[in-house]
């Protein structure tokens, strides 16, 4: 189980999303990554997801939605039209697994921003309780007027728990990132609330882990002219970690490139040999062999 917490204003987009997976009331790992960045040739978004935590395989769905759109330099919209196809193949078999009485559902919510206009998409597999049909959304959320996305999303049994709770947290989150906004206060004190928040659900809900990822992208011509960041917690401190959270940007991976640097600079010479000089042609020989193309498959 998880917690999923979207938030979207005028200058930004926000999500937090706990790290724990578990099964059977059980936590198997308290880092992984349910989120994952996508920058198009019309916008950007963050997705986060609830549901399928790992295959099998020990594949996480971050890793496979950035496989599937690696390779596409499309617009926004039309990217996330070739997740839900692949969604709708390749999900199901894995729901099958999970156990009875456990609702067999993966649920991915995707704020963004298409050309500086806020947005919201959800994109959802639900099997029935016999596991006999399927059914799937891909939707873009509007408000009552459906002229805009609503303010908040939530997924998972920590979103739900925070549903329940809502006249209690979410008027003071949208105060604090309309703050934001206007300048008022800093990305990292955005960050640090929706960490408090992450943690007020896993004291009540252990399936929720103490650990999370907020994530935020900034409207390219707003204020803060683009750009965004990522921070690290555990219960309500900031950690450092070494994550790359998966990236496709253009249809570029991200994050496999920058592993490569990464991994050349840690080979025990980086800040202690002083003669120490990058190997460009061996670099790029390794970011050579990265795979370029999609790749839909979810073992």
């Amino acid at each position: 189980m998880t917690l999923v917490l979207a938030a979207i204003s005028k200058e930004a987009i926000w999500v937090v999303a706990d790290r724990r997976l578990s099964q059977r009331g059980r936590a198997l790992i308290d880092d992984a990554c349910k989120i994952m960045f996508l920058e198009t040739t019309d916008g950007i978004a963050i997705l986060s997801y609830a549901g399928l935590g790992r295959t099998i395989a020990g594949v996480q769905p971050s890793e496979w939605m950035s496989a599937v759109v690696r390779g596409r330099n499309l617009p926004l919209e039309q990217t996330l039209g070739l997740l839900a196809e692949a969604m709708q193949r390749e999900l199901p078999k894995h729901l099958l697994r999970f156990p009875p009485g456990m609702m067999p559902s993966h649920t991915i919510i995707a704020p963004a921003f298409v050309d500086d206009e806020p947005r919201l998409y959800i994109l959802e597999v639900v099997l029935s309780a016999d596991r006999k049909q399927k059914s799937f959304r891909f939707v873009r959320q509007n408000d009552a007027g459906g002229r805009k996305p609503p303010l908040l999303a939530v997924a998972g049994s920590g979103g739900m728990s925070l549903f329940h709770r809502r006249k209690y947290w979410m008027r003071p989150l949208m105060r604090i990132v309309r703050a934001y906004d206007r300048s008022r206060v800093s990305a990292q004190t955005v960050a640090n609330h929706m960490a408090t928040l992450n943690n007020d659900v896993h004291a009540v809900d252990v399936s929720v882990g103490p650990r999370s990822i907020v994530a935020w992208r900034n409207r390219k011509s707003g204020i803060y002219k683009g750009g965004g960041a990522q921070e690290f917690f555990n219960n309500c401190q900031r950690q450092n970690d070494s994550m790359i959270i998966p990236t496709i940007a253009s249809g570029m991976d991200v994050r496999g490139i920058v592993q490569v640097l990464w991994d050349d600079m840690m080979k025990g010479r980086f800040g202690l040999d002083a003669d120490y000089h990058p190997n460009t042609d061996e670099i790029n020989a390794k970011i050579a062999t990265l795979p370029h193309g999609p790749d839909e498959s979810l073992p």
